[in-house]
């Protein structure tokens, strides 16, 4: 919906309230302000990843990214590492999603650690192994 149509509609509202002899009663919004977000754009070709962000006043030594890994994928590795001790194998480490992640799937974990197996995980990291591996 356009501004003008946006600003028409409620105008109309607005002497609708006037006709009956009362005021107009207020009215929720009719679409969501606009955030104000980095218009950010990824590239990817054979010789990897760009990412081409606007920051002003953001210097590049200033920027840090971190693209988290995809905990379901991780859940993968992590069951292979929480059995590996069976085998004579040591944990497996999965860097890219650990404590620190905002998917709920790294929860896999507490399923892992209630068949035995021995979970650690720092911020960024987590690492699985059976009860016995060391």
């Amino acid at each position: 919906m356009s501004d003008t149509m946006v600003a028409e509609r409620q105008e109309s509202r607005q002497d609708a309230g006037r006709d009956e002899g009362r005021a107009p009663a207020p009215q929720p919004h009719d679409r969501e302000q606009p955030t104000m977000a980095p218009r950010v754009d990824v590239i990817e070709d054979t010789t990897g990843i760009t990412l081409l962000a606007d920051l002003p006043g953001v210097s590049r030594d200033a920027l840090e990214i971190h693209v988290e890994g995809d905990a379901s994928s991780a859940s993968y590795f992590l069951a292979a590492g929480a059995i590996s001790g069976l085998a004579g194998g040591g944990p497996v480490r999965v860097e890219g999603v650990g404590r620190a992640s905002i998917q709920g799937d790294v929860r896999f974990t507490e399923t892992l650690e209630g068949m035995g197996a021995r979970i650690t995980m720092g911020d960024n990291w987590i690492e699985a192994g059976t009860g016995t591996d060391r």
